[in-house]
């Protein structure tokens, strides 16, 4: 057994601590694993106890790492996979830290994908196609995705596209049915569904009495800006 000589907390700022093992720098953990395992000055430790808590040590550094990301704003859990292992983290660590994070529920792609789709439609403008396509590049499940678009409000979307409508009628030039043709395809392009984008304009074309043939002749165009295909 071997002895605990010294334990220097580092000036560091970053809570770490270098323990001192018969005179030698032996170990750099995190304060968490100080108090875990009650190391002092005097106490002992066997071999396999030294490596069990420098494997555990940067297991809680890999875990600190990602709580300073989440604090920032939430994460999926593949966005934050990707960040640890840009950072260098191997995949066993970082597996065991996502299960901690999700145990402690400080990762949850439900709460995420509702979060992030409330986001998108209130503050971005974005419809639920887009949504759609943002959340599974976020690698959320397509049964996590299916149950958040549920639970958006389809009329808090058709406000959106409304009001993002008639900010964007004020803007477009020429004449009226090339501007309903240009507005229909930028609702479109920001993921709204044709049936939203239909309702919208015609809305805006009501509001602005604006001199336009029925509305139904464009909904028989073959719009070439829909780049969303509902899978």
């Amino acid at each position: 057994m071997s002895m605990i000589t010294m334990i220097k907390r580092r000036s560091t700022g970053d809570h770490l601590y270098d323990i001192y093992i018969d005179g030698r720098l032996e170990l750099s953990v995190h304060e968490d694993i100080i108090v875990k395992h009650q190391l002092s000055k005097g106490g002992r430790l066997s071999l396999d106890q030294i490596a069990s808590i420098r494997m555990e040590d940067q297991v809680q550094r890999v875990y600190q790492t990602a709580l300073k990301r989440i604090a920032r704003k939430p994460h999926s859990e593949m966005d934050l996979r990707i960040f640890l292992a840009g950072k260098g983290h191997p995949v066993e660590q970082i597996d065991q830290v996502m299960q901690i994070l999700r145990e402690r529920n400080y990762v949850n792609d439900e709460q995420f994908a509702l979060m992030w789709a409330q986001q998108r439609i209130e503050s971005d403008r974005k419809g639920r196609l887009w949504i759609k396509q943002e959340l599974r590049r976020k690698g959320i499940s397509d049964r996590i995705v299916r149950q958040a678009l549920e639970r958006m409000d389809e009329e808090e979307e058709y406000r959106s596209a409304l009001e993002l409508g008639m900010k964007r009628w004020g803007l477009l030039k020429g004449e009226d049915r090339k501007k309903w043709t240009k507005l229909m395809a930028y609702l479109l392009r920001r993921g709204y569904t044709s049936e939203t984008v239909f309702r919208a304009v015609e809305e805006i074309r009501r509001t602005a009495h604006a001199d336009l043939e029925d509305l139904n002749d464009l909904q028989a165009l073959d719009d070439p800006y829909e780049p969303w295909e509902d899978a």
